[in-house]
């Protein structure tokens, strides 16, 4: 049962938690405004404490964010989070990472990975989104700068971001080495966008990146071996075709 009191919002878990402070840009608040929030139910402390650890659990382990210096889990690349396609599958994922959000916001990793599952299903806009992914982003995030990229070239809505903001957003998450944009980075330089025009010699630079990108968490990704993999073998188609640098006309 959830009740508010004096601005503050009370959860029961066998036993009130006090969450925060609502603020109207506070991620709590986002989540009552949408009227997505889910609190966890027992019936005794037992139960509660074990219904907490199942809930941060699993956010972790369907949403640990690449090169997330507190992440606990495998990185998941966001691609690897809506594949193959299950709405059903992802709005359990957006559930159990609302509810570790609300039993435990001092875990600040556990609000990019709702986040990120937000973007992806669409039920939250964008508009509310945007400024938590540019905070973050602002505070030296690599993922949530590559989702300033996501916001304004993947969603229907867009915020009010700029192309040149998405781009930022971008080459500073490539910079970082961020596996998916280092990879999206490529095809923006091969294929002329949608933001990039095209130039070889970046996407050369770019695959070798791709190639030799950091580990991108405690243990290595799903596909973090076939990204490299697939980095060595851009660089070498293009290097092979013209030399690898012939400028479109």
């Amino acid at each position: 049962m959830m009740t508010v009191r004096g601005g503050r919002v009370k959860l029961m878990i066998g036993a009130r938690l006090e969450v925060a402070m609502l603020r109207p840009t506070s991620l709590v608040f986002l989540v009552i405004l949408v009227g997505l929030a889910a609190p966890v139910r027992a019936q005794d402390g037992g139960e509660a404490k074990a219904a907490v650890h199942a809930a941060i659990a699993a956010c972790d382990k369907g949403a640990a964010v690449p090169l997330d210096p507190d992440a606990t889990s495998a990185p998941v690349q966001l691609w690897e989070i809506a594949h193959p396609f299950n709405r059903e599958r992802m709005e359990k994922l957006l559930d159990v990472c609302l509810t570790a959000i609300w039993v435990a916001p001092d875990l600040k990793r556990l609000e990019l990975q709702y986040l990120r599952v937000a973007l992806l299903l669409g039920k939250v806009p964008s508009w509310l989104l945007a400024p938590h992914i540019q905070k973050l982003a602002s505070a030296g995030s690599a993922e949530a700068n590559y989702l300033l990229y996501r916001l304004v070239i993947g969603v229907k809505f867009k915020p009010q971001l700029t192309p040149e903001e998405a781009i930022a957003g971008l080459l500073e998450a490539a910079k970082a080495g961020h596996q998916e944009a280092l990879q999206v980075l490529v095809r923006e330089y091969l294929d002329k966008g949608p933001l990039l025009a095209r130039d070889p010699r970046k996407a050369a630079d770019a695959a070798a990146r791709l190639m030799n990108m950091p580990p991108q968490g405690i243990v290595p990704g799903a596909s973090e071996d076939a990204a490299r993999r697939e980095g060595r073998a851009k660089l070498r188609s293009i290097l092979a075709e013209d030399d690898g640098f012939t400028k479109d006309k």
